[in-house]
């Protein structure tokens, strides 16, 4: 897994679906939930401690996180972290098949989910000849 951090900004490549674990020696407020397969884990909504690890990066899993360090002297401080997923691109075509009467309009439309974000474009695929890249309509 790679990863490039600064003191607020962390990008990680997204792994095979997993756990979000804290570590520390602290508690945490989390409830135990079970998945399909069977295996259990757990789900923090607050973690007291000053790491938060995740094991196998999801893309769900991207946001700000607030690291907040309080005690009986006022105040409380915290540090926004924003955590970036890279995954490659997922494309999903509503309609994979269109008909239209000759000389009328038709819109061809994908959904693209990616980050970073992708460079999209169109190919006429035609038999026995190479793809040709479109410009235009």
């Amino acid at each position: 897994m790679s990863s490039v951090t600064s003191p607020d900004y962390m990008s990680e490549t997204e792994g095979p679906a997993g756990q979000q674990t804290a570590k520390n020696s602290e508690r945490s407020q989390s409830t135990k939930s079970t998945r399909q397969s069977g295996s259990t884990f757990e789900k923090h909504d607050h973690y007291n401690g000053s790491l938060l690890h995740f094991y196998r990066v999801e893309r769900r899993q991207m946001g700000a996180y607030l690291c907040i360090a309080s005690n009986d002297v006022p105040p409380a401080v915290s540090k926004r972290v924003t955590l970036a997923v890279n995954f490659a691109p997922v494309v999903k075509a509503p309609n994979q098949l269109l008909g239209a009467p000759l000389g009328t309009d038709v819109q061809l439309e994908c959904y693209v989910e990616a980050f970073p974000n992708t460079i999209n474009y169109w190919v006429k695929n035609q038999r026995g000849t190479e793809d040709e890249m479109l410009l235009e309509g």
